[in-house]
Parts: structure tokens; C-alpha cells; sequence
């Protein structure tokens, strides 16, 4: 056989082995843009310790708490809204820092299918958050896309490219944060 032959043949053979065992079918796996999401993935982990900066924004609120003196005296939390009586500051107390433990390990419980995508972004078109946690000097923050579904969702739906997913985020965690002060503040 001649080389051109061989060549052709080699890439005939490597198309019918990718048609007959598509990546998709791999065991947890979820075909998709990178990264690779599947049930159990540890998507970000962040030790509540080393927390500096947390950071929740909506379309019309935003949440921040920024560590006083390392962390060791709390956050100072600062809450702003759409008029003067949305506006919160407080210094953070026990609830915040239980909130806190809830980031040292967010997993996939459940990737959504592309018609539960689709669905979700069409009940609640541009409902989405943007929660961002700094961790140290050094680490650069993580940033997540926060999907805002309806109340009854028991978890928070996070999005990572063009892909959502249910996460081990209890639903209590956006909604003391969107919350403020009355929730979080020392006591």
C-alpha cells in the first residue's frame, strides 16, 4: 500500500471510531464547551478564612463585605440600591461568617439540559447576578455568574460559559446576601 492511502485510510478509521464513541457518552461527562462539567465536580473552593472581598451584584443592588484587619474583626458590609433607603453599612456578624463556610467547596449537583437552558433563560431574561470572592493576597478572585430563578429552586444555578448547572450553593446564600444587614449584621 502507498502512503497516501495509508493516510487516508487512518483518518477514515479515526472518523468512524469518533461517530461510533462520541465524547459525550463518557460516564459523568456533559458534552460542552471547556471546561468539562459533570455531577460531583468541585467547580471553586474557597477557605472562608482567607476571604478578603465577597461581592454580590445585581442589575439594581450590590452587596460588598471587606475584611477588617484580616478578617480577624469581621467585614464591613455596604449594600447600594436604586434610591437612598436601599443603602445598608454594617459590620458583619455570626450569619456571614456561616455564609462563608458555604464557599469552601461548590460542587455540580446537576448539569441542565439545553432545553432546561433554554427554558430558564426565557422566564428570566437578564436575570442574572455576578458573585465574586477574593481569597488572599496573591489569588486571583473567582468569579461566578449567578442565575436568578424562581424562589422555589432549593439551590443556586451558577453558569460557567455557555453552560448552567445546579450547585451545592444553598439558595439561603444570595438571598441573605441580597438581604444585607438585617440578616448579617452583628448583633
Amino acid at each position: 500500500m502507498n502512503s497516501a492511502f495509508k493516510a487516508l485510510l487512518s483518518v477514515f478509521f479515526a472518523l468512524i471510531v469518533s461517530l461510533l464513541f462520541p465524547a459525550s457518552i463518557t460516564p459523568g461527562y456533559v458534552q460542552s464547551e471547556q471546561p468539562k462539567i459533570y455531577v460531583g465536580a468541585e467547580m471553586f473552593a474557597v477557605a472562608p478564612d482567607e476571604i478578603t472581598e465577597l461581592e454580590y451584584q445585581t442589575a439594581n443592588r450590590r452587596f460588598s463585605a471587606t475584611s477588617l484587619e484580616g478578617g480577624k474583626h469581621g467585614f464591613l458590609i455596604r449594600v447600594t440600591g436604586p434610591t437612598d433607603a436601599d443603602h445598608q453599612e454594617c459590620r458583619s456578624g455570626k450569619a456571614l461568617d456561616l455564609l462563608l463556610n458555604e464557599l469552601s467547596s461548590v460542587r455540580v449537583k446537576r448539569v441542565l439540559s439545553k432545553e432546561e437552558m433554554v427554558s430558564l433563560r426565557q422566564r428570566y431574561p437578564g436575570k442574572s447576578a455576578l458573585l465574586r470572592v477574593k481569597a488572599g493576597a496573591n489569588m486571583d478572585p473567582v468569579e461566578v455568574k449567578v442565575i436568578r430563578s424562581a424562589r422555589t429552586s432549593k439551590s443556586v444555578i451558577l453558569e460557567e460559559g455557555a453552560i448552567l448547572y445546579v450547585s451545592t450553593l444553598p439558595r439561603k446564600f444570595t438571598d441573605s446576601l441580597s438581604r444585607g444587614c438585617p440578616v448579617l449584621a452583628a448583633r
